[in-house]
């Protein structure tokens, strides 16, 4: 019976790649509630809507880029690296608060599906004003490819994805990347732990503007 059950177990694992995988834990969700608090401060400077996130729901597969090189985090990175080796599902647990009143999880697969979209409406556009004779303006960053993604998101701040939080010694490590129309970031952010919460101590990464 021991020697089915355990043919079986591997038969699901070859047929069903997400079986059998577990995806990040109670602790990695404060870790990511405590970056995105932060993060959502910042939108709410800059973007005029409610600046909610779109998170892709699997987690975003990471090397150590961008990762602390001091001795002391040498074994945190190596387990953030292992975490990080293939993709895990993200749930709907993010710590209340005002930055999570309302978010949405998508797949990548429904993400590029509305960029598909964005791009066949762009081109029908284009297509027509050569008909016309009108003058076409190019569209330097792809900004029109965006435009079925913000109809489903109205008040996105882009879309983000998430790595796992590796968590060693009262420190977290995560990596978090949004992309947005003619902008983006992806950021590794280091965490400590205190008596009320997680605080981020150090961040590195790149921000861009097309």
């Amino acid at each position: 019976m021991l020697k089915v059950s355990t043919y079986f177990a591997v038969f699901l694992v070859r047929i069903c790649p997400g079986f059998g995988q577990t995806g990040p834990t109670a602790s990695e969700y404060a870790v990511y509630g405590t970056v995105l608090r932060t993060i959502y401060a910042e939108n709410r400077k800059t973007y005029s809507n409610a600046s909610e996130f779109v998170i892709v729901d699997r987690t975003l597969r990471s090397d150590a880029t961008n990762t602390p090189t001091a001795r002391k985090f040498r074994n945190l990175v190596k387990h953030f690296v292992s975490l990080n080796q293939s993709e895990h599902p993200i749930a709907k647990k993010l710590p209340r608060g005002e930055y999570s009143n309302e978010y949405h999880l998508i797949s990548q697969a429904d993400i590029d599906k509305l960029f598909i979209e964005g791009k066949a409406e762009n081109d029908r556009r284009t297509e027509d004003a050569k008909k016309k004779n009108l003058l076409t303006v190019i569209d330097q960053c792809g900004s029109t490819h965006w435009r079925p993604f913000y109809r489903k998101f109205p008040e996105a701040s882009g879309y983000y994805q998430l790595s796992r939080a590796a968590i060693s010694n009262n420190f977290a490590l995560v990596r978090i990347k949004r992309k947005d129309t003619c902008s983006g970031f992806d950021n590794t952010y280091l965490l400590q732990r205190t008596r009320t919460g997680w605080r981020a101590v150090w961040s590195r990464g790149s921000f861009w503007v097309a």
